[in-house]
């Protein structure tokens, strides 16, 4: 995707202290989609997390923002938002840890 369009809504911090940011990235296709990344405590992307420390997940038929994140007490990322360009349908997603 076009990283430079890509931005973070919300922040949750793991017991470990790895920091999460949900937000939205461009697809190849020019779509923009439930984005996740995950940084070290001192704010390096975890690379072992996702590609390179994101996960694109498509979401809803045009587009989907995520604009909250929870971190669940065994580790699974919890992220909502809405996923439609103009109905604005709820969508969530959870990632394993």
């Amino acid at each position: 995707g076009a990283a430079d369009r890509d931005y973070g809504y919300a922040v949750a911090v793991q017991a470990d202290g790895k920091i999460v940011v949900a937000g939205q990235c461009y697809n190849d296709s020019g779509g923009i989609d439930f984005c996740v990344a995950r940084y070290s405590s001192a704010g390096v992307l975890d690379a072992g997390f996702g590609a390179g420390g994101k996960v694109i997940t498509p979401i809803g038929a045009l587009v989907g923002y995520a604009y909250a994140v929870a971190v669940q007490a065994d580790g699974k990322i919890v992220v909502a938002g809405h996923c439609s360009r103009n109905d604005y349908d709820f969508c969530f997603a959870r990632y394993e840890p």
